[in-house]
């Protein structure tokens, strides 16, 4: 009888640790016609044979789910909008549950909800354009963010990566609305290697408000997209370039995030050849003139590395550190050829420019971001070291015999340390804004030249120069919006103080500035009704001289061109106003402004020499006006076009050689793009450019058009793409003289343009989203 009894308690025993015990049930959502993951997607565990609810989670980014269930046997049900509900075979705990899920698409509710939600491609606000990434057929083929960057109207990528808007305005490119220092090298890596998938939306700000620093007349705010699953989530990228020679770049981005954290890292290695070759005439006085081409290849290494932590104290407070290091490595061969003719008599002279250049950056940045009640506070910080050096060695050759033979060595540090902060709070019936930034930049730019003699090499006093220069700038705004009605203003009012000590060890000259400028913007919104709306902006932006710009070092470009910097310049300003208009996925853009003291590059030709100095000046004032348009439409479900278009118009009021210059130059260009998405997940796009002419006083560029073409397809977590740029090599840049008297030039530029490029990405990584995971019964899941 005891025996009996200890059985059975010990079965109860036994079957009461077998029903507490969880089992994992796990699997994947996908896309049934594209087999794409599906994310947000409802996934519910049903316990047979009354179908009572068990589990309830949802997909995360990578169409992914987890659960755990007690024993017995289930079923699965898979709900999102826009799909076909789906329910899976029984199964038993424990056992083997359906590992992939396909969903079919409801082509009578997705196109209801296509129509009342698809993001049109480019938005317009008063102050900005606001291009919608995220899901945009119109960049699925781009590989990274200076290809989507080619396709925002108003705004040029040139064939070395360099971005500028209309009337040669050159943005500052933020990232999650932060200022984030890099070099240009390391910038153009960063938007080389970042993909498009990771962007949701790119902002062209061309009026900023009293909140930004005077210096950015325009800025490019990138925000990426934020992955509100929890575990980690990655992806590596492989992409392949070829021209006339070949790089490659690996690229891994790691994410794992938490309830209370977020860790972020990337890394890459980008090694590569790359050329560039110049090709031009420049006509000099008494008949005489100079044929110079160049021929440079070089090879470089480039390591960038990022890290990055998030906390998130509650959910009105956070704090985040982010630390970027850099490193390129390069060598440069450089082969010159130089035809001089005088009085009739040509000689060829072949200059031979070995360099090894060396960048090493190191920045740390960190944040706060607090809600208190009503009212936010935003705390940025940053310190940053940039290290650069260079060796050159330089042989002039005339008839086989050495003229002229110089090895120089170049060091230069760049200090940066920063900090502001921002606060908002309601007031009244608007909010209220005010800010403070200090920033300290420290550079020490060291120069040493060496001229080859009879005895051996000796120092050469006329080009070696120690160059230190310090800047402290105190800044201070106040920013007020508000609304009424469809109306939307803005008023605010930025003050910037400059302290700056130039000097050159080498000269003993030393420049003492300080300088302060009272810089208004304003802003005006009117929302017409829900397809029409106008804005109107007045910003007064203010650009200091750059180091580089400042500098009195002698900067060789070819045995005949060298560039000097002046550290007498003033900061230039500008004020400009724009009207602003969108209907519907419509926009119009008209602007005009004036810059005062404008730093300009002014080549000198001595005669005697042969030699062309470019020396920086402030050159009186500029007059510029603009106006630009976009558009874009749905021919057919599956094709998609944008276009966008821009006429600038800038008349120069300048004295050079002590000679007055007026010139009123227009400059045009056209542009298009679109997009077809086809079966089985493919799209292939086509972008056309179209330059009609223009440039600046001095130079004018003569019309060149290109066109690209792309292809991306999706296999599971494997995207392939595939895209073959300038495809018939007309987007070379001819230049010539726009004012003879200054200078009479021509010349052509080559960056290899035509290429054809090919990327994978491979996405990986497990994560579950932070959402129901407790037990609810079917009557709480139909109360939300």
């Amino acid at each position: 009888m005891k025996k009996m009894l200890f059985s059975c308690l010990a079965g109860l025993v036994c079957y009461g640790v077998m029903a507490q015990e969880q089992w994992p049930v796990r699997g994947n959502v996908k896309d049934a016609s594209s087999h794409e993951p599906v994310e947000f997607a409802t996934v519910v565990a049903r316990r047979l044979p009354d179908s009572t609810v068990v589990q309830s989670v949802f997909t995360d980014s990578l169409g992914s789910f987890a659960m755990t269930v007690p024993g017995g046997t289930y079923y699965l049900q898979v709900n999102l909008v826009g799909y076909e509900p789906l329910s899976t075979a029984s199964f038993a705990a424990g056992t083997a549950a359906p590992q992939e899920l396909l969903l079919r698409a409801n082509s009578r509710v997705l196109a209801e909800v296509t129509v009342q939600g698809q993001k049109p491609a480019i938005e317009r606000q008063a102050d900005r354009m606001i291009m919608n990434i995220a899901g945009n057929s119109i960049y699925k083929t781009a590989m990274n963010a200076l290809d989507v960057l080619k396709k925002a109207p108003g705004v040029r990528v040139s064939p070395d990566g360099a971005i500028s808007l209309g009337n040669n305005i050159t943005p500052k490119v933020f990232i999650d609305g932060k200022d984030v220092p890099m070099s240009g090298a390391e910038l153009n890596t960063y938007l080389n290697t970042l993909e498009p998938d990771r962007i949701e939306t790119i902002e062209i700000i061309t009026s900023p408000s009293a909140r930004y620093d005077s210096k950015y007349k325009a800025i490019v705010n990138i925000r990426l997209k934020r992955d509100k699953n929890l575990g980690w989530t990655g992806s590596y990228t492989l992409a392949y370039r070829q021209h006339r020679f070949s790089d490659l770049s690996n690229n891994v981005n790691l994410t794992y995030k938490t309830k209370k954290a977020a860790f972020t890292a990337a890394g890459n290695y980008n090694p590569g050849k790359g050329y560039y070759q110049y090709d031009g005439t420049q006509n000099l006085f008494g008949g005489n003139s100079l044929d110079t081409y160049t021929d440079v290849v070089s090879s470089s290494t480039s390591v960038p590395l990022r890290a990055g932590m998030d906390y998130f104290f509650n959910k009105n407070h956070s704090a985040g550190l982010t630390y970027r290091f850099y490193k390129r490595n390069e060598t440069k061969d450089n082969a010159t050829d130089n035809l001089i003719t005088k009085s009739g008599v040509s000689v060829l002279q072949k200059t031979g420019q070995y360099s090894e250049p060396l960048d090493r950056n190191n920045s740390l940045n960190g944040y706060y971001s607090g809600k208190f009640g009503k009212s936010t506070l935003d705390v940025l910080g940053t310190v940053a070291r940039y290290i650069s050096k260079e060796f050159q060695d330089i042989d002039t050759q005339e008839g086989g015999e050495t003229v002229e033979r110089l090895k120089s060595g170049v060091a230069s540090g760049i200090d940066i340390f920063s900090s502001q902060a921002d606060f908002r709070t309601p007031l009244l019936k608007g909010n209220f804004e005010t800010g403070v930034k200090l920033a300290f930049t420290g550079t020490d730019n060291d120069v040493h030249f060496d001229i080859l003699k009879e005895n051996g090499f000796e120092k050469d006093p006329l080009r070696t120069n120690h160059f230190i220069y310090k800047e402290r700038i105190m800044a201070g705004y106040l920013n007020y919006a508000g609304a009424y009605k469809k109306i939307t203003w803005q008023a605010g009012l930025r003050i910037e103080n400059t302290d700056s000590d130039a000097r050159s060890e080498s000269t003993d000259n030393v420049t003492l500035r300080n300088y302060t400028h009272w810089l208004p913007t304003a802003m005006l919104g009117w929302k017409v009704n829900e397809d029409h709306m106008l804005g109107l902006t007045f910003t007064s932006r203010l650009r200091r001289p750059y180091f580089e710009e400042l500098n009195p070092f002698q900067f060789y470009v070819s045995p005949f061109t060298y560039a000097e910097g002046n550290p007498f310049l003033l900061p230039e300003r500008t004020d400009m106003l724009e009207l602003t208009y969108s209907f519907k996925n419509y926009g119009l853009s008209v602007r005009s402004g004036k810059t005062t003291d404008n730093i300009q590059q002014v080549p000198y030709y001595n005669p005697e020499t042969f030699m062309t100095r470019y020396y920086r000046e402030n050159l009186s004032k500029s007059v510029f006006h603009s106006i630009g348009f976009n558009g874009s439409n749905s021919v057919r479900k599956w094709w998609n076009v944008q276009y966008y278009g821009q006429v600038s118009a800038d008349n120069a009021y300048y004295f050079i050689n002590g000679k007055p210059l007026d010139k009123y130059v227009v400059s045009s260009y056209l542009g298009g793009s679109q997009a077809f998405t086809l079966k089985n997940n493919w799209t292939i796009d086509n972008s056309l450019f179209y330059f009609v002419g223009g440039g600046d006083a001095i130079y004018k560029v003569v019309p060149f058009w290109n066109l690209n073409l792309g292809v991306q397809k999706v296999v599971n977590k494997v995207v392939l793409k595939l895209s073959l740029d300038d495809v018939f090599n007309t987007g070379n840049q001819r230049i010539r003289s726009n004012s003879p008297d200054v200078i009479d030039t021509q010349f052509v530029q080559y960056y290899g343009s035509r290429k054809v490029r090919l990327q994978l990405i491979y996405r990986f990584g497990k994560s579950t989203y932070k959402a129901r995971q407790t037990n609810k019964t079917e009557e709480e899941n139909r109360a939300g």
